[in-house]
């Protein structure tokens, strides 16, 4: 019996060098978590004035067991060249002559992110921290038709919303179909027990759509209408000053699913579902770190396509989320939880100031420093935005975000440079801050 399958098509714009993309998911046993076997194929369209060469992103993260040569299965017609580059997480073809070839590649592919987070209450199958189950062209635009099979004790939830097409035989089946080209990278899924899930839908609630709580943790009735409120609250922030939550173009609807799992480490964001660590949730004082989730709806890698390894790409994905949910803080707890929050990151960037992990925020082309990116980002952005005026800024992330939403290859340079049009000292004085050229 086949326990787990999802069929794709994306189907790309003429200009796209990657197109009729069909891709199949699937487990044929259950004790298989955090596995699926894969198989795909495309073709590549090249224009006469393109490179004989093309790029995807692919490959595992934490260890060859994701995918392995060995594992990797690719043929061609006509024939090209191909090499996969583990470390670089990079699959590039080589065209011989041909500007058209028809690629089917066949793999396992092991979650390893899956497996360490989730810890086997879920799966979610993510595009994020380099861990690419598919391969893709980063920054293209694709057409989603996905269709998943699963047995009915199993909730499945989708990066865009699933209908439920089919229920026999003890296996449901579920579909979805984007309606404007998304992100390629953006076809996300997430595979969850219902013995272990109590599934909260909140028709009547505007902002938020369903709930999956784990049952074996208790969450207070004040933290559940906390979350309810501050989603709210928050979604009216970033709408206010951005864009509206729900764009269609993006891919963005207008409700959020929670997914909650028992590991303390990662909150994240997937399109239109957020996971979240339900011990956190339940205990800590406050759930402000659940609105920089909320602000990666606008502030992510579904929207400011800016890719890993290029310099600047975490002050834009992380450093200027972290702040403006700083200032969602500020307007919604007040100026004294404000004041504690820029205290905090003072605190804990003085612990490294000065010394080998000391680094310029400009050298963040990976998210793997989390003090610089998010305390001592918030610093650097903090004094820009004394000098600039608060109102000032917000006007100008406005500007920023419906400039650059969606257009892909970003760079930190489009940034600062937009910030010199609207306050070229506050500019200079920021890219000085976030290249170290003076210290914090």
């Amino acid at each position: 019996m086949v326990f787990f399958s999802a069929n794709s098509m994306f189907a790309a714009g003429e200009k796209n060098k990657i197109s009729n993309y069909k891709i199949e998911f699937f487990r044929e046993k259950e004790g298989s978590a955090n596995v699926l076997h894969v198989r795909c194929e495309f073709d590549i369209n090249l224009n006469q004035n393109d490179t004989d060469t093309v790029e995807l992103k692919f490959g595992g993260q934490l260890g060859e067991d994701s995918v392995p040569d060995s594992n990797l299965t690719i043929s061609s017609y006509p024939a090209v060249d191909y090499t996969y580059d583990y470390e670089q997480k990079k699959l590039t073809f080589r065209m011989k002559g041909e500007k058209h070839a028809h690629i089917t590649m066949e793999y396992d592919f092991l979650s390893f992110s899956s497996a360490f987070i989730y810890r086997e209450i879920c799966e979610i199958w993510e595009t994020s921290f380099s861990e690419y189950y598919y391969p893709f062209i980063f920054g293209e635009k694709a057409l989603f038709d996905v269709t998943v099979t699963a047995p009915d004790n199993y909730y499945i939830v989708g990066s865009y919303p699933f209908s439920l097409e089919q229920h026999a035989g003890g296996m449901k089946t579920y579909h979805y179909k984007t309606t404007n080209p998304v992100v390629s990278h953006a076809c996300i899924f997430a595979i969850l027990p219902d013995s272990r899930y109590r599934r909260i839908t909140t028709d009547n609630d505007q902002t938020i759509n369903d709930i999956y709580l784990i049952d074996s943790i208790d969450v207070p009735a004040a933290r559940m209408k906390e979350l309810a409120d501050m989603t709210t609250a928050s979604v009216d922030f970033f709408s206010k000053h951005l864009s509206p939550y729900s764009n269609e173009y993006l891919g963005i609807e207008n409700k959020i699913t929670y997914i909650f799992h028992t590991n303390g480490f990662s909150n994240r964001n997937n399109v239109n579902f957020i996971s979240v660590s339900q011990d956190k949730f339940a205990q800590k004082p406050h759930i402000l770190p659940l609105v920089h989730e909320i602000g990666h709806r606008w502030f992510g890698e579904w929207t400011l396509l800016i890719g890993d390894g290029e310099f600047g790409a975490y002050f834009i994905k992380e450093s200027l989320n972290e702040y403006l949910s700083f200032l969602f803080a500020k307007n919604y707890y007040g100026q004294d939880f404000f004041d504690g929050l820029i205290d905090s990151c003072q605190s804990a960037y003085g612990k490294i100031k000065g010394s080998d992990k000391d680094r310029s925020l400009y050298d963040m082309k990976y998210n793997n420093n989390n003090t610089i990116v998010y305390n001592k980002g918030s610093l650097i952005i903090n004094e820009a935005v004394k000098k600039m005026g608060e109102e000032q800024w917000l006007l100008f992330m406005k500007d920023f975000y419906s400039k650059y939403a969606g257009k892909p290859d970003l760079k930190y340079e489009n940034f600062i440079e937009l910030l010199k049009q609207a306050d070229e000292t506050s500019a200079i004085l920021l890219d000085d801050l976030i290249k170290g050229k003076i210290n914090i």
